[in-house]
């Protein structure tokens, strides 16, 4: 469950790939090592994108699923990765980011509903990394819906870049709360950023959703439905439509 190589496995493989920060390693080795509990019998790591092809190596000859650690599509992750699988002409599949099936978006709203986000007053501003591209804005759109459907508290997707602006228009318009909710996997540079741009309004920025077993339910999830769908689908296809 490092970013190491290790020896050579016939075992399954899920290797989970994000740029990892200094403060994201825990957590997310926790996240790996919950998903491991539910995945018996199967190997599962814990990689960059530029240790990838040593992994691919080490699981030679079994299946092998890569799994993006992001909520929403992240364009440059996957082309990284795809780099790397055409480098080591590995069998491995890619995985669908894990925020794309609904499943951590509708405990997030449950979340915000036990956090006492439970008023139509209430504004929670859901905010993703990475930019706003097309597959980013739908990813994050459609999650604000899932999230809305567990909780009363109006559930608004927000650029990063007019979190301020949004705020402020909020807070000026609205009797109830307004928090800012990071649609992130683990803590990271992006909610300390999120949490510097709004600390002199102020308002409660949330930590993101974390290594909790439901999201470790969705990693092993994800790894059942890919390995399946690739057995009838190509890697090369795969990792174009991921």
């Amino acid at each position: 469950m490092t970013d190491l190589p290790t020896p050579a496995t016939c075992r399954p493989t899920v290797i989970g790939v994000a740029r990892i920060a200094p403060m994201e390693r825990a957590p997310l080795l926790v996240l790996i090592s919950r998903a491991g509990e539910q995945l018996r019998g199967v190997d599962l790591r814990l990689s960059t994108p530029h240790a990838l092809a040593g992994h691919l190596d080490a699981a030679s000859g079994a299946p092998t699923v890569v799994v993006p650690l992001s909520l929403t599509p992240q364009r440059r992750l996957l082309q990284e990765i795809q780099v790397e699988l055409a480098r080591s002409r590995s069998g491995a599949i890619v995985a669908n980011a894990l925020g794309t099936d609904g499943t951590i978006a509708k405990a997030l709203g449950r979340r915000l509903l036990d956090q006492g986000f439970d008023s139509p007053e209430d504004v929670c501003l859901v905010v993703a990394p990475f930019g706003w591209e097309s597959e980013v804005e739908v990813s994050l759109s459609w999650a604000g819906m899932a999230i809305q459907e567990q909780t009363p508290a109006r559930i608004i997707p927000c650029r990063a870049d007019r979190l301020e602006e949004q705020v402020r228009h909020h807070r000026s318009r609205t009797r109830g709360h307004v928090v800012v909710v990071p649609w992130e996997l683990v803590a990271g540079a992006f909610t300390v950023r999120l949490r510097e741009t709004v600390q002199h309004l102020p308002v409660p920025v949330l930590d993101p959703v974390g290594p909790t077993r439901e999201v470790a339910a969705r990693l092993a999830a994800a790894y059942r439905h890919t390995l399946g769908r690739g057995r009838h689908q190509p890697w090369t296809t795969m990792a174009a439509t991921a």
